[in-house]
């Protein structure tokens, strides 16, 4: 149900808009894109900023926060979750039995 493609201006989930930047939707969409695989976060820096913006690993952390934060309000729960020791993944329903194993 997310659209999140580069046609798009703005993200939706089921057609309600998901007001994101454009750092965020560019890591929604490295996410995406890697599902089911998870991503690290110095994997997501790579492709979600610009060389000459390269932030911290941690501020991987806080925009994935944010998104998260901004689904809760449209869906009640997080978009995003971490797996130990793999990385960031889009929450499916295979991810929440694989991470509850």
């Amino acid at each position: 149900g997310i659209r999140a493609c580069a046609e798009s201006k703005v993200p939706t989930f089921l057609h309600s808009a998901l007001p994101l930047t454009k750092t965020e939707t560019m890591v929604l969409r490295i996410l995406i894109k890697a599902y089911p695989r998870p991503i690290r976060a110095a994997e997501i820096l790579k492709y979600a900023f610009r060389q000459s913006r390269y932030p911290d690993v941690s501020n991987v952390r806080t925009h994935v926060s944010l998104i998260n934060r901004k689904y809760r309000e449209l869906r009640g729960e997080n978009l995003i979750t971490f797996l130990d020791g793999e990385g960031y993944v889009i929450l499916t329903p295979s991810i929440i039995n694989k991470r509850d194993i």
